[in-house]
């Protein structure tokens, strides 16, 4: 079976630009220059995968701004929290994407699209041909994806998400996983959940009335801190902020998204080593290292 390996790129480049240390001779960070790279290569050869793709986040889209103007809002506070050098990291992000191009692994990078609806997208085309996908990234999101068909390497923490799996982890399945995240919020999108509801609550939740919209239709008693009223709210509208396939089928009109794999047919090892050598890194142009590349051509 043809297996496809799908990496959220801002995921992994976010990892890569404060996991290594790197720099040139001159001082110049080359952190997700270097690591991100590095990191793709293990995982091609952890996952054996035929095909790769890279998809990077384009701007947050207008019909998840408009169902809730604070959509990963606390995001820009929280890289200033942390000292992230926005011009640095899109320098080396714009640098990331010719090395891969070198590498002639495809890139997608939508202005207008956010990379979980790509990825989610080209997740379904693979499934209905019947081919395997591994999806790297730690956002919990893609749990909803889980299939026999479609897992999760989390790359941090070096472990497979299967829809096996997935309840004995993060205690829920993949059919519970929107209303899941819908009840408790999603902090790293900075999405709210219902008040007064936690994990536990969570849980006894969906064992008791299965699922928000059966609560809203009716099913079992009303309760006090959480209303019909207030779960229609909060149903419809992290719906939209939280659910890949509905927002897809809604907004992205399905497959009228273009999603354009460019893959080249051979390494440039020569515009590999001028970017590389701007840098001082010499590794990636020797042939140990461009080896895992060529299988995947």
């Amino acid at each position: 079976m043809v297996k496809n390996l799908i990496i959220d790129g801002n995921n992994l480049l976010y990892r890569a630009f404060h996991k290594f240390t790197t720099k040139s001779r001159s001082g110049e960070s080359t952190s997700a220059i270097y690591g991100f790279p590095y990191i793709l290569r293990s995982l091609i050869d952890l996952q054996s995968a035929n095909n790769v793709m890279v998809v990077f986040d384009g701007k947050k889209n207008k019909h998840r701004m408009k169902a809730y103007p604070e959509y990963k809002g606390q995001r820009t506070a929280t890289k200033k929290a942390r000292s992230v050098d926005m011009d640095d990291f899109v320098k080396q992000q714009t640098e990331v994407k010719a090395i891969l191009q070198c590498l002639c692994v495809p890139v997608i990078h939508k202005f207008d699209q956010e990379a979980d609806d790509i990825i989610w997208l080209h997740a379904r085309r693979c499934k209905r041909l019947g081919e395997s996908v591994v999806i790297v990234s730690t956002d919990k999101d893609f749990n909803q994806l889980l299939s026999p068909n479609v897992s999760i390497w989390h790359p941090w923490q070096n472990k497979r998400i299967t829809h096996k799996n997935v309840q004995e982890i993060y205690n829920y399945s993949p059919e519970e996983c929107v209303d899941w995240l819908s009840l408790l919020g999603d902090k790293s999108d900075n999405i709210p959940g219902a008040k007064g509801i936690g994990v536990k609550g969570a849980r006894k939740f969906l064992d008791e009335y299965g699922s928000i919209l059966n609560y809203i239709k009716g099913a079992g008693e009303e309760m006090n801190k959480f209303t019909r009223s207030q779960a229609e709210e909060l149903f419809y509208r992290n719906r939209t902020l939280i659910d890949l396939r509905h927002f897809a089928r809604r907004y992205l009109k399905g497959d009228k998204v273009n999603i354009q794999i460019n893959k080249g047919d051979k390494i440039d090892k020569r515009e590999l080593g001028i970017i590389t050598s701007k840098y001082d890194i010499n590794s990636f142009t020797k042939d140990s290292f461009l080896k895992t590349f060529k299988k995947i051509l």
